[in-house]
């Protein structure tokens, strides 16, 4: 293999970032020019409390009929077809899960519910409360880790099929593993960085600071589940079918590979949220509450 540098991959994604940052920014900036300034003041006491809109749901469903409809094709293309558009069919799946987020951690909430209220008491019971009304904030948090297990499945099951292991491939799915991963934490700081009014007001009325922790660590699974959990799915969604075709089976994955998948995806979870903790905690709560988190 030669390696060829030329202009057309750094214009590709120059235009890609350009497009990207600009119609994020649009979408945001159109959102908020709509809503009322009462309105805006009331939805600023939760972060993400807002319901998430119809085209969003919309769209996933559109997105969602599109990657089962390309599995299908893809399943009866020739073998060396099938496998090189494995990684379209993953990333119309990964779009699909990015547009339902705020629906697929209400639905991890409801399934965390009852042994979260068994368990962890008062902490399960506010994590419960806060990760349903901030679904919508919590699915920019949810996408990026769905996409690192989503991805880690994909390529596990690909070298898995591949008998003797490409050291190149490995590195390469680590790398890209790592990308998403840094991604994924980066959103998860920025999410507990500010809650520090939150926090500070949970302190005043007398929660220890071991119980805000707890907290934490209890919407932590949430996101995990519905992150790994959803990215789980994709990937299987993807491989059971096209895996096969190529000679690949998601059955030929240890169990172990799976477990440690699913647990380092929560591991991400748990430790990106609750780092930025030590500095909230440090805080006065009476500085708290009357300061923005920075």
């Amino acid at each position: 293999m030669t390696l060829e540098v030329g202009l057309p991959p750094l214009f590709a994604a120059g235009g890609v970032l350009l497009v990207c940052s600009q119609l994020g920014g649009v979408v945001g900036a159109w959102r908020a020019s709509r809503t009322r300034p009462s309105a805006a003041l009331a939805d600023s006491a939760v972060q993400g409390g807002a319901r998430p809109g119809r085209l969003r749901g919309v769209a996933s469903l559109v997105f969602l009929v599109g990657a089962g409809a390309l599995t299908v094709a893809a399943g009866h293309a020739p073998e060396e077809d099938a496998a090189s558009v494995i990684p379209l069919v993953l990333l119309a799946h990964l779009v699909a899960i990015g547009l339902a987020g705020p629906w697929i951690g209400r639905l991890a909430t409801a399934l965390a519910a009852p042994l979260l209220h068994r368990v962890g008491g008062a902490a399960g019971e506010l994590a419960v409360a806060g990760c349903r009304a901030r679904a919508r904030r919590l699915s920019a948090a949810i996408t990026p880790v769905a996409l690192v297990t989503a991805f880690a499945v994909a390529k596990f099951v690909s070298l898995t099929g591949a008998g003797e292991p490409d050291w190149m491939e490995i590195f390469g799915t680590l790398l890209y593993a790592g990308f998403a991963a840094l991604v994924a934490a980066n959103t998860l700081v920025m999410l507990t960085l500010e809650r520090l009014r939150e926090f500070s007001l949970l302190r005043t009325v007398g929660a220890e600071k071991r119980q805000v922790v707890a907290v934490v660590l209890a919407e932590g699974a949430v996101i995990a589940l519905a992150g790994a959990g959803s990215g789980a799915l994709a990937g299987c969604a993807v491989m059971v079918p096209l895996g096969e075709k190529t000679g690949t089976p998601v059955s030929g994955l240890p169990a172990w590979v799976w477990a440690a998948t699913l647990l380092s995806g929560a591991v991400l979870v748990w430790a990106a949220s609750c780092a930025p903790l030590g500095r909230l905690l440090r805080v006065r709560p009476v500085e708290g509450v009357t300061r923005r988190s920075s």
